[in-house]
């Protein structure tokens, strides 16, 4: 399938029928933006394979190098309507914005907004904003390592709230609590409530 896929200039991609055949899961092309913020059209397929989603693209189209297989993680609509609020609509509460979203990935500009493009379409927990971004989305290279620390720009933002203690936020996500309370025990900076990530 995934071969098929990767070498079809068509984006197609080859899927095995609940009674053994075989059929071809033609693409849909949706509209998305590239880096400079043009309007692109791009292939997807979505499918439901052992009843788990699984989305094709090509950040390029007429080039198979730039394919992508997206497979979501169990939970992930859940966690979603979770940080977007549709949990509270469920039960009869009003929409609540808890979080900022950010990423640290190590995949490239254009394939980490088109994943969360796919991801959450909609935009309603990252918003594709260019200048939101640039704020929120940290993409490293070898050798640099994905660290909660370096998308939220830990060292300055650090130096930020030493010089002005009264405008820091009152949450801090962290993954390395006790290097982040080490640090803040030593600025003085009061209490802090640890959001940790799921």
């Amino acid at each position: 399938m995934v071969d098929f896929y990767r070498n079809d200039p068509q984006c197609r991609v080859l899927v095995r029928d609940p009674g053994g055949g075989m059929s071809v899961a033609e693409p849909t092309w949706e509209k998305s933006r590239n880096l400079q913020g043009e309007e692109v059209m791009r292939p997807v397929v979505r499918l439901e394979l052992n009843g788990k989603p699984c989305w094709f693209t090509r950040i390029k189209p007429e080039s198979k190098s730039t394919s992508m297989i997206i497979r979501p993680r169990a939970g992930w609509r859940a966690l979603k309507d979770y940080l977007n609020g549709m949990e509270d609509v469920r039960q009869g509460g009003m929409r609540k914005h808890r979080w900022d979203v950010y990423i640290c990935t190590t995949a490239e500009p254009e394939y980490a907004v088109e994943a969360w493009r796919l991801l959450d379409p909609e935009s309603s927990i990252f918003n594709r904003d260019a200048e939101l971004v640039n704020k929120r989305m940290l993409c490293v290279s070898h050798p640099a390592k994905k660290d909660l620390l370096n998308v939220l720009r830990w060292e300055k933002a650090y130096v930020d709230m030493l010089e002005h203690p009264g405008q820091q936020s009152p949450y801090i996500v962290t993954q390395e609590r006790e290097l982040l309370t080490a640090r803040l025990k030593d600025a003085s900076l009061g209490s802090i409530q640890h959001c940790h990530p799921c």
